[in-house]
């Protein structure tokens, strides 16, 4: 009785034994295949699996849970071609206004519209500033010569049409065929038609009401 039992006892012990050396030999070969990472593993991107893995190691030092990439440059590089482009760009058109300004001060009209284009380099901070604000101090001045020059000649065709009594046509000549400084000299023919305006009405309350024939005024 007492070998069957015994003999049952040893069987088992073996398959015991047999079992704990298989598990052994598995869990050191898994050691072993864990410890082998890729060469260029830093290189690429992380994967999600290794962003989790990096987060749990920094959460436990109290690092920010960022995932290591290398560093892109072509977003840096198209800043680089646009600002540059903006640029050349910002350049020809300060050259197209600075044309056009000599052009109107050679050709003694079209500075309104000059001036006004090269206001829009004058902003602070702008590279082109110095040199507008210049050209444009010397616009202006061209501009006043200009039409004082054009108003002293309307002014002496309406002093003499306003002598002779003919206010309507004397206003007319500040609003007729005026040229193409009539941009830059518009306020100052309004100020002389308004003048003259005045004048007008009050010549036409001092004179006395017509009467009838025959009629005298009574005194």
């Amino acid at each position: 009785m007492l070998l069957p039992a015994v003999a049952a006892a040893l069987v088992l012990l073996i398959l015991a034994a047999a079992g704990l050396l298989i598990f052994m030999e598995r869990s050191s070969s898994n050691r072993i295949k864990t410890s082998i990472a890729p060469a260029d593993r830093e290189e690429s991107v992380l994967e999600p699996s290794d962003v989790a893995g990096d987060a749990g190691f920094a959460a436990s030092y109290g690092e920010p849970t960022v995932p290591r990439v290398r560093p892109s440059t072509k977003a840096l590089d198209a800043e680089i071609t646009i600002g540059g482009e903006h640029l050349a760009q910002a350049s020809g058109l300060f050259e197209e206004a600075k044309k056009a300004a000599a052009q109107a001060e050679k050709d003694g009209f079209g500075f309104r519209k000059a001036i006004e284009d090269l206001k829009s380099f004058t902003d602070p901070g702008n590279e082109y500033s110095a040199e507008a604000l210049g050209l444009i101090a010397g616009l202006e001045k061209a501009s006043d010569a200009a039409v004082a020059k054009l108003m002293a000649s309307l002014n002496e065709k309406a002093a003499q049409l306003a002598n002779e009594g003919n206010l309507d046509a004397a206003i007319n000549v500040y609003n007729t065929d005026i040229g193409p400084l009539a941009p830059e000299s518009q306020p100052e023919r309004e100020r002389k038609m308004l003048d003259l305006e005045l004048k007008k009405k009050r010549r036409t309350a001092s004179e006395p009401d017509e009467l009838p024939d025959g009629e005298e005024t009574p005194p």
